[in-house]
């Protein structure tokens, strides 16, 4: 069995939970060498692992956040845990800079 969008989404939220941010980016870039294509989950995650590390990594979630942005996928979709690491004032912001 092949691993698709489903499986890295669910590995992708078992290391957000840990904070483990660089071993979620190393799944995305996988998944993207494999021809598997990212979306609102994989950045959730992505975005909820800058949050739950020691000290929180808010500009990788920002970076993330415009990423997602760029790849034309629903930025709506991951408000919340943005707004968790961020800031609610900084994550209103961004989504009116990717509007």
């Amino acid at each position: 069995v092949s691993p698709n969008a489903v499986t890295y989404g669910t590995l992708c939220k078992l290391l957000a939970r840990k904070g483990q941010v660089q071993e979620i980016e190393k799944l995305m870039q996988s998944m993207m060498m494999h021809g598997i294509p990212l979306n609102e989950y994989h950045f959730a995650s992505l975005i909820s692992a800058c949050g739950s590390q020691s000290c929180p990594d808010v500009e990788k979630a920002e970076q993330a956040f415009l990423t997602m942005a760029g790849f034309g996928l629903r930025t709506s979709s991951v408000k919340r845990c943005l707004a968790k690491v961020v800031g609610q004032e900084v994550a209103v912001s961004l989504e009116h800079k990717v509007a």
